[in-house]
C-alpha cells in the first residue's frame, strides 16, 4: 500500500510539474513601435520598428520583454554630406534585421542593399521602457477611473555610415553625427488594445 501512495504521490507530482513548466512556457509577441527623430519639427522625420517580445509569466502576471528588433524602417530628415554635395530626405529601405536586445538596450551596423541605393548605418537602442497612456475609446469617453494603460516605448540614435544613391550620382554620404530617435507602440492588429494610436502608413507626413 505504501509503493502504492508512493507512486500516486510521484505521479500527481509529475504532472504538477509538467502543468507549472506549460503554464511558464515562453511564447513571442511581435509589436509594432513608430515616431520620429528629435528636434527640427520636420514632418517627414519618421521611423518604424517591430519588436519581438518574450511573453514570460511570473507570479501570476504577464510580462513582455524585449527580445529582438526585426524591422527598423526611417526617413531621414536631415541632410547627408556627401561628395557630391548635400543630399536630403532619405528612406532606410525595407529595414529587415535581426537585432538581439540585451537588458533593454541594443547596437548594430548592418548594411541594407535595395535596387536603387545602398546603406550602412549603425542604430543603437539606448532606453526601452513601458509607458502610461491616455485613454482614448473610438466614441471619445473618457478614461474609466482606477485603470491604467501602458504602451511600449523605445528610443536611442541612428548614424549614417554611408549612404550611395548612384542613379542620383550621390555617393559616399554620412550623416553628421547620431540622430536621436523615439517611437511608442501603436496599434497595428486588430487585436491590439483600442487605446493604443493607430499606426499610420509610412512615410506619410505628420
Amino acid at each position: 500500500m505504501r509503493r502504492l501512495l508512493i507512486a500516486g504521490f510521484a505521479s500527481l507530482l509529475a504532472v504538477a510539474l509538467i502543468a507549472a513548466a506549460a503554464q511558464g512556457a515562453t511564447r513571442v509577441r511581435s509589436l509594432t513601435l513608430e515616431g520620429q527623430f528629435g528636434g527640427g519639427g520636420v514632418p517627414t522625420a519618421q521611423v518604424q520598428m517591430k519588436i519581438d517580445y518574450l511573453v514570460k509569466h511570473k507570479s501570476g502576471h504577464k510580462r513582455l520583454i524585449p527580445n529582438r528588433v526585426t524591422q527598423f524602417e526611417f526617413v531621414f530628415p536631415r541632410p547627408l554630406s556627401c561628395d557630391q554635395g548635400s543630399l536630403f530626405d532619405v528612406g532606410g529601405g525595407t529595414g529587415l534585421v535581426n537585432i538581439r536586445i540585451t537588458k533593454k538596450q541594443f547596437s548594430s551596423t548592418y548594411t541594407t542593399i535595395g535596387p536603387v541605393v545602398q546603406i550602412t548605418v549603425n542604430l543603437v537602442g539606448q532606453k526601452m521602457w513601458q509607458g502610461r497612456t491616455k485613454w482614448r475609446s473610438p466614441d471619445k469617453k473618457p478614461k474609466p477611473p482606477g485603470r491604467k494603460f501602458f504602451s511600449k516605448r523605445a528610443s536611442g540614435v541612428l548614424s549614417i555610415i554611408d549612404y550611395d544613391w548612384p542613379d542620383r550620382g550621390f555617393t559616399n554620404c554620412t550623416s553628421n553625427g547620431p540622430a536621436s530617435w523615439s517611437a511608442h507602440q501603436c496599434r497595428h492588429l486588430s487585436t491590439d488594445p483600442v487605446y493604443l494610436p493607430l499606426c499610420e502608413a509610412f512615410g506619410s507626413n505628420r
